[in-house]
């Protein structure tokens, strides 16, 4: 049986069989079989000992890459610093809100932070400054983005509803249906 020999220099094959374990695996295969020093039992062991290397290197699963999609300014914070931005008043709304719909939260309160729309350290909702007295961003937010049938809208909601119309947020992020009806149907009065 004749082989075909190729000439290679000695730091390429380094590299490569750093690249290749599995091919030094086989390498070292075929000397262990070809060895007849060894006894045959300790030749089974070893080779099953090497077999069992190889079956772990070629079928280890590749190294997952790890992807993140975020906008642009939340690439250039570090974890952290995004971590910090969301402050107790935004955490307590993102907790009282469901689930599936908690993701719009941060979304909305930038929105509404940029239009002058705020809170105090009394979660009453601010607007220029000015506090709407007896009002609940909190409370706010957990009946927009919840469903629930035996609610009743909290006192002053349609200053929050009026901020939600200033913003323009897509309706599909309201989950309320009564509130959905309103927003999308008539004028808000002040008041």
């Amino acid at each position: 049986m004749a082989r075909r020999v190729a000439l290679i220099p000695e730091e390429l094959i380094s590299t490569y069989h750093l690249q290749k374990p599995e091919i030094r695996l086989e390498t070292e295969i075929e000397t262990l079989l070809e060895n007849s020093k060894l006894p045959n039992d300790m030749k089974a062991k070893l080779l099953g000992q090497l077999i069992t290397r190889y079956h772990k290197e070629i079928h280890t699963p590749a190294e997952a890459i790890r992807v993140s999609i975020a906008n642009d300014q939340q690439q250039q914070m570090q974890p952290s610093e995004v971590e910090q931005t969301i402050d107790d008043v935004t955490k307590d709304i993102i907790l009282s809100t469901a689930q599936r719909y908690s993701k719009f939260v941060p979304m909305i309160v930038d929105k509404l932070k940029s239009r002058q729309y705020s809170w105090n350290e009394w979660r009453e909702m601010t607007v220029d400054g000015k506090p709407i007295r007896g009002s609940n961003v909190v409370d706010f937010f957990s009946y927009m983005l919840r469903n629930l049938k035996p609610t009743s809208e909290p006192k002053h909601f349609n200053h929050f509803l009026r901020a939600l119309k200033e913003i323009r947020i897509p309706h599909s992020w309201i989950a309320n249906k009564n509130v959905v009806y309103v927003f999308l149907s008539k004028p808000l009065k002040n008041g």
